[in-house]
């Protein structure tokens, strides 16, 4: 498994997201045409890329009226 914390950069408007911050690389953008698709999208993502066997937390804030950040700790504390 894969610890650390995963982010997502949200554009709320299109409902996209790209990976940023230390765990991004080898990150799939991720989309949906709702958000609670793009949520699962990028939980999905997250689960792969850190290859761990369990559920963990998530946290999906708007940071702005345009922008969100994702956050998924895996194998730390939120």
């Amino acid at each position: 498994m894969k610890k650390g914390t995963y982010h997502y950069k949200v554009d709320l408007k299109g409902l996209t997201a790209v990976a940023y911050g230390d765990m991004a690389e080898g990150m799939p953008e991720c989309s949906g045409s709702t958000m609670a698709e793009l949520e699962k999208a990028m939980y999905d993502a997250c689960k792969e890329a850190s290859e761990s066997p369990a559920e963990f937390t998530y946290d999906c804030s708007r940071v702005t009226k345009t922008t969100g950040l994702f956050t998924a700790c895996i194998g730390t504390a939120l």
